[in-house]
């Protein structure tokens, strides 16, 4: 049985014809098939799509100091900020979460320290 076939299996078949073909021999086979077919579906985010700032932080643009303006969850409200390379009062290069007071494509100000817990990309442009 091919990938194609065990596809039209399962979008032909109903869940108690599954259970009679899994009581033959062949079912091992069927889950194998079925389990590369499922490696061709796009995985959806989890958690609504927020990212952690614990698991990745924003990539930065390349050649630039800076990432893109990015929605994130801080006190309880969504904010658009990004993420910076700046220098700190000793003049060391630190990262920081930067505001965006000029809408979605505003430039980012460092106006305070800023700890957001979660993180998105901001949706495409129509």
């Amino acid at each position: 049985m091919s990938i194609e076939k065990a596809k039209e299996f399962v979008e032909d078949y109903s869940i108690d014809d599954i259970s009679i073909f899994n009581r033959q021999n062949e079912h091992f086979f069927l889950y194998d098939l079925l389990e590369e077919y499922s490696k061709t579906f796009t995985p959806q985010p989890t958690n609504n799509g927020w990212i952690s700032v614990e698991d990745r932080l924003p990539e930065m643009i390349t050649g630039k100091d800076y990432s893109e303006n990015v929605i994130v969850w801080l006190n309880e409200e969504r904010k658009i900020m990004n993420y910076a390379l700046l220098p700190d009062d000793n003049n060391n290069l630190c990262y920081a979460w930067c505001m965006v007071y000029d809408g979605l494509d505003g430039d980012a100000e460092f106006d305070d320290n800023y700890y957001p817990t979660h993180w998105q990309p901001l949706p495409p442009k129509p």
